[in-house]
């Protein structure tokens, strides 16, 4: 525990603006521990939110009580952690998230709200030139309905933006996906490839795959890149948990299923 603890005073050492903490610590937690020299917020019974300059944690890991006043110390603790100014709230636990998904997408193309395919496009080089390499581009966001002619896109055109590398692009609301030709053929996808039940690929008038591919077929294209080593999944799911650069977050959450890493 010491050795947690210590961790924690690190990183708030570091992060002057904000620091996330799960206030309830194991059993093993160091009897008096005071975190001071903070900027603390806490919901009361009341429904309304008390702060704090410093927390005290009792030796079974409850919180022991708040000290609101400026000039709160570190006296009679046996461990004493400055929190140099920081935020601290209360921990977030949670049952049910998709934490991999979440640092994903906050490593991916986003394509949400694009207004035309041009746009969507632009976004796409855009984010190939700042990701050098020749791994998978993945991202999500776009809708087709706010183009004009509310066209579904092509393979084809995504290639424009990206020709040598695999492009992935889910659709906003997740039932389908957008892969350019380089993605088909790393998959494998011809047009003797037959939908699977409870999917759709969408073709063009010759009966080609058109590069589109709706529910369960979206499947044919995504084992093709889980088949793939993908450096940057422990950097997605560091992402989820710590979403801006200068924020510490201690927190507990349950994924929805267990994390690809």
């Amino acid at each position: 525990m010491r050795q947690a603890l210590s961790v924690l005073s690190h990183h708030l050492a570091r992060h002057s603006v904000s620091a996330l903490l799960a206030v309830t610590l194991t059993s093993a937690a160091l009897a008096d521990t005071v975190i001071y020299n903070i900027s603390g917020y806490t919901p009361t019974a009341e429904g309304t939110i008390a702060r704090f300059s410093a927390l005290r944690i009792a030796d079974d890991g409850t919180v022991a009580g708040y000290e609101r006043s400026a000039d709160s110390s570190e006296a009679n603790a046996d461990l004493a952690i400055d929190g140099n100014g920081a935020t601290l709230l209360p921990g977030l636990i949670d049952a049910h998230a998709h934490v991999y998904s979440l640092g994903r997408l906050r490593t991916s193309i986003d394509l949400a709200g694009s207004p035309s395919l041009d746009e969507a496009l632009s976004e796409v080089r855009q984010f190939a030139d700042g990701a050098p390499g020749d791994g998978w581009l993945l991202g999500r966001g776009w809708n087709q309905v706010l183009w004009e002619g509310k066209q579904f896109p092509t393979a084809a055109q995504l290639s424009q933006a990206s020709a040598d590398r695999p492009v992935w692009l889910r659709r906003i609301d997740g039932h389908a996906g957008w892969a350019n030709l380089k993605a088909m053929e790393l998959a494998g996808v011809t047009r003797d490839t037959e939908a699977p039940p409870g999917g759709a690929i969408l073709r063009d008038a010759d009966g080609n795959p058109s590069g589109v591919f709706v529910d369960a077929a979206m499947d044919l294209i995504e084992q093709a890149i889980s088949a793939q080593p993908c450096a940057n999944r422990p950097v997605a799911s560091t992402n989820a948990l710590s979403p801006r650069e200068n924020t510490f977050e201690t927190a507990a959450s349950q994924a929805a299923w267990p994390l690809p890493i």
